[in-house]
């Protein structure tokens, strides 16, 4: 009798655990239905097209790498070749533009060495969005040619005819800028917000992130802000207050009070504006008078931007305060960076500005958001922090 109740007891025990293993391995199926069918309409070789390396990283080997140490692998330099394939067709083989704008992004548009800047707008680009870039005069012929060429293959990449002479210290860098904006806002699509950028800066999030971040913006700037009592003396002592009557700053002047004196805020020239902070810049101010005294070789161009969004009495749309400069320095999303020793110079990431084999080559990158989004770009030589 005990035989049969063992017996009992092992079938009863084995009838279980197969029970369990097959209510298991159907629950774990259903878990990673449920985790993955949200992708696989973008995840697919119909969404994605392989991605094409450069053919100096084609066999680059990550792991050894990242060990550190290695005798295999030593710095690179990314030069333009001195014959490159032009056409659209070319353009086009070398890179992956994405064609399709996926439902996430259609409500949410956002608006050098020549190779490096082709391959970097390919990670991004969106036919949802907008690209201007506006060139340094001094650039040569061949990266000028090329940039153009770029452009006739998109309908949405713009490349302003006005070239500017340009310099690493910051002179005429915001006039680019600006007028590249004044460029998107002919566009046919309204935008949401637009990307400030310049030479080397690399955009790290992908646009459906970005859509998302600039979403939670809810309107607002993402714009770098530094009270002046912070600075170096010398920065200081080249500042000079101005009343917004010097400045002409209002077109109707019973619109605001021309005895208010702008207070001068520093900030980097990457920056994230709405539409309706550059609609307002264009539509209500006058800057002309603003941007030559802002305009020089002493850096003068990061004050502009920050000073517009941060002044309360200017009421740009999206702004900032500087009640709260006294307390703290605000630091912009739009911007990561890691200081470097001063024998490198500049910023890691994204803001490695400058071409060694290209000194004299800069361009303006804008982009554009809101169901769009705009990007601005400058490119040229080095520029040292401040």
């Amino acid at each position: 009798m005990s035989n049969t109740m063992f017996g009992k007891l092992e079938a009863t025990q084995f009838y279980f655990l197969t029970f369990l293993v097959l209510w298991t391995s159907l629950f774990t199926i259903i878990c990673f239905y449920l985790i993955t069918r949200d992708y696989k309409q973008i995840c697919t070789e119909e969404t994605v097209s392989p991605y094409k390396p450069h053919r100096l990283l084609a066999n680059l080997s990550c792991g050894k790498l990242m060990e550190g140490g290695s005798a295999s692998y030593s710095p690179i330099s990314f030069e333009d070749p001195s014959q490159l394939a032009m056409n659209c067709k070319a353009i086009r083989r070398r890179r992956n533009f994405v064609e399709k704008t996926y439902e996430e992004e259609e409500d949410f548009p956002l608006a050098f060495d020549y190779t490096w800047l082709e391959m970097e707008l390919s990670t991004h680009y969106s036919p949802n969005n907008f690209y201007c870039f506006v060139i340094d005069s001094k650039a040569s012929e061949v990266f000028k040619t090329r940039l153009r060429s770029l452009a006739n293959c998109f309908e949405n990449v713009i490349v302003a005819a006005e070239e500017f002479d340009m310099s690493s210290m910051g002179r005429n860098i915001v006039i680019a800028q600006y007028h590249g904006l004044r460029l998107l806002m002919n566009t046919r699509k309204e935008w949401k917000y637009v990307f400030l950028l310049e030479n080397h800066d690399i955009l790290i999030k992908t646009n459906y992130e970005l859509t998302q971040i600039l979403r939670a913006y809810d309107g607002a700037n993402d714009v770098h802000a530094v009270s002046v009592k912070r600075l170096a003396r010398w920065r200081r002592e080249q500042l000079k207050n101005y009343t917004f009557d010097e400045l002409g700053l209002f077109r109707d002047a019973t619109e605001k009070s021309l005895n208010n004196v702008l207070v001068n805020v520093k900030g980097y020239n990457q920056a994230v504006l709405t539409f309706d902070a550059v609609d307002y810049i264009f539509a209500k101010l006058n800057i002309t008078t603003m941007l030559e005294k802002f305009n020089g070789d002493g850096h003068e161009e990061e004050f502009f931007t920050s000073s517009l969004n941060a002044n309360d009495a200017i009421g740009l749309p999206g702004g900032f305060t500087t009640k709260c400069l006294k307390k703290i320095s605000f630091q912009s999303m739009v911007r990561y960076y890691q200081r470097l020793p001063r024998l490198l110079s500049r910023l890691l990431a994204p803001a490695l500005s400058g071409s060694g084999s290209e000194p004299g080559a800069r361009a303006g990158n804008f982009g554009v958001g809101s169901g769009s989004r705009a990007q601005s770009r400058s490119q040229g030589s080095q520029r040292s922090e401040k």
